[in-house]
């Protein structure tokens, strides 16, 4: 049960962070709604690196564990960050991510 109300909580702060990126993305093309587009960036930048150390986190406890036994529990939480990278590198520099 307590899996379940974790599972839950993440997800309702997907959405949540989720529509809070849209707000961004409109508000950096309009550049009208965000007055400075380098401190948002830079904020962004702050979040990705808490999320890296968050992999890092995972990478520890799972040690020599069999990673395909567990990669259901925490792969759309990787796809989640490469899409934000991903992202984040597109419009700060305006090219994709290689």
């Amino acid at each position: 049960i307590h899996a379940l109300k974790a599972v839950a909580y993440i997800k309702k702060k997907l959405v949540i962070i989720s529509s809070h990126v849209h707000w961004v993305v409109c508000s950096l093309g309009q550049h009208r709604l965000v007055p400075n587009v380098e401190e948002v960036l830079n904020e962004a930048d702050a979040r990705l690196d808490a999320v890296r150390q968050k992999i890092g986190h995972i990478s520890e406890e799972l040690g020599e564990e069999d990673l395909y036994q567990f990669h259901k529990a925490f792969m759309s939480g990787i796809q989640e960050y490469v899409e934000a990278v991903s992202f984040h590198h597109f419009i700060r520099h305006r090219t994709s991510a290689s």
